[in-house]
């Protein structure tokens, strides 16, 4: 953890990025995105950006969703 944090101080999210990336729970799966300031949205969780924001793909286009109360909830029946 005094690892992760010592490359994420001076430099952010983006140091540790492909960490993140690389225990994420949720890659590929089809998720439900609910947030106070957005209907709910279904998507395939695409991967976290560089700054932060989450991507879902949906209907034909990558959304980058940012908020400060984003929950995922795995989408049931979707084989994940």
């Amino acid at each position: 953890l005094l690892t992760t944090f010592e490359a994420f101080a001076p430099a952010g999210f983006p140091a540790v990025r492909e960490a993140w990336l690389a225990r994420n729970a949720h890659a590929g799966a089809m998720v439900r995105v609910l947030s106070d300031f957005e209907p709910p949205l279904e998507g395939r969780f695409v991967d976290v950006d560089g700054e932060g924001a989450l991507r879902v793909a949906t209907a034909g286009q990558i959304r980058r969703l940012i908020s400060g109360e984003v929950s995922l909830r795995p989408i049931l029946g979707d084989g994940s």
